[in-house]
């Protein structure tokens, strides 16, 4: 913590892999995580043409080790990461943690640079395109190529399976486990470097301190609002209305709740930023709120198609003015919901999330599209992916997104989709990326 920033913590340079193999007998003996069973299945599915199938049984066995590796740092943390406040010491993390989430906390915590994390997704999109092709139609020219298939596998076992184990982050994750077990002052040097760290700090920074309001006592509740007071007023001027209303809706849900401590404390941190008009007045926001997390963990879950449909059914029938305070969480969530995966959309659930959109003004749009769309992660990583891309297309033609007045970035976003211009659109989105985690 004494450098002039956060940076993502960078693995060493070790080659996993020689330059000049690639064969696939040759590069699957580099994978020290697999059994020489493993390895022998894998060379023979190669040799027999097997693809498709192969690299299945490949990206399976390096996903559960990579966020078997992640929950070293902590599940509570990763939760904190996601955006999940459910998870603790017990949850699994080869169930709760969906293979997206599993590359995007990799990036984030500097397990695989930026390169390599665009590599892990389109090797995920690529074996999941070929696997949703109907067996009985698929042709010849259809089949996944061996180039292809090495190439995925060449990705997981330089990333994953050729390391012995993978080595997560420290550094943040103990910053996490400080900011519960001491007080900081204003002048550590910890502290100060959130002022100049890219956003991705600030707002985790912000979401553990209001997590920890919310699920600790005692000793650790103190040092947590405390620490809070301290920090609020130093990334108050330089985080986006999102983060803003995040704080003055935990305020209000420990008030409502009559967690005095944590209310008290949250309401000494707005005081010093005078933050009191992002405290929502009822609690109708947080019924809002809640919704969206329900969509979230449809869309994010298993048998995703068939869970999302009531989900976002129940948003749309609250009402057709979401509150501010609940914009930024309920939109994320539709939007997940109208972009999908690489796999598709649930198509039964594309109507109310459209009705909800179609109940958007130009002001609204506007106002995501430039204070909450660049600090949504989830978001942002969906569009590394060509079918999601896509989909932003047509919803921005669709929802005439080109006609707002936006600024930097997001504008830059929004008329590479509105062109329809691929390579535009992902440029733009690795800049965004850029400017929230810092350079990789």
């Amino acid at each position: 913590m004494t450098t002039d920033s956060m940076v993502l913590w960078s693995p060493k340079e070790i080659e996993i892999i020689p330059k000049g193999i690639s064969a696939p007998t040759d590069i699957v003996g580099y994978a020290v995580q697999l059994s020489t069973r493993d390895k022998n299945q894998i060379t023979k599915g190669f040799q027999n043409g097997a693809f498709e199938m192969t690299m299945s049984y490949v990206w399976t066995k390096a996903m559960v080790a990579l966020k078997r590796d992640l929950a070293k740092v902590g599940m509570s943390f990763l939760g904190e990461l996601l955006g999940k406040g459910d998870f603790d010491d017990d949850t699994n993390p080869t169930t709760a943690i969906s293979d997206n989430e599993a590359i995007m906390l990799a990036q984030q915590l500097g397990v695989v640079t930026a390169t390599e994390s665009m590599r892990l997704r389109h090797a995920h999109e690529q074996i999941s395109h070929f696997l949703d092709i109907d067996g009985n139609d698929i042709d010849e020219d259809e089949s996944m190529e061996e180039a292809e298939a090495v190439a995925g596998l060449k990705t997981c076992v330089k990333n994953i399976l050729g390391k012995q184990k993978v080595e997560v982050a420290t550094q943040f994750a103990e910053f996490r486990s400080l900011l519960e077990r001491k007080v900081f002052s204003a002048d550590d040097s910890a502290i100060q470097n959130l002022k100049i760290s890219p956003y991705f700090f600030r707002k985790i920074t912000l979401g553990i301190l209001l997590n920890l309001a919310r699920l600790t006592k005692g000793a650790q509740l103190e040092n947590a609002l405390a620490n809070l007071n301290v920090i609020l007023p130093i990334v108050w001027p330089n985080i986006r209305d999102s983060e803003k209303w995040q704080v003055g809706t935990a305020y209000s849900v420990a008030y409502s709740d009559g967690a005095q401590t944590a209310s008290a404390g949250l309401k000494s941190a707005l005081l010093k930023v005078k933050g009191f008009d992002y405290v929502p007045e009822n609690v109708r926001s947080h019924t809002f709120v809640k919704a969206a997390e329900k969509v979230l963990e449809a869309h994010e879950g298993h048998n995703n198609f068939y869970n999302e449909p009531a989900t976002v059914r129940e948003l749309r029938a609250l009402g057709s003015t979401i509150p501010i305070p609940a914009f930024p969480s309920c939109t994320a969530a539709i939007l997940c919901v109208k972009l999908g995966n690489q796999y598709g959309v649930s198509a039964a659930a594309q109507t109310d999330a459209t009705a909800v959109l179609k109940s958007f003004t130009s002001e609204r749009w506007t106002y995501f599209l430039n204070e909450c769309l660049p600090s949504n992660s989830r978001l942002i990583d969906k569009l590394f992916y060509e079918k999601p891309r896509v989909r932003f297309m047509a919803l921005a033609k669709e929802f005439n997104l080109g006609d707002l007045l936006l600024e930097g970035r997001p504008r830059k976003l929004v008329e590479a989709a509105v062109s329809a211009s691929d390579a535009k659109l992902i440029n733009a989105v690795d800049q965004i990326r850029k400017e929230f985690y810092g350079k990789q």
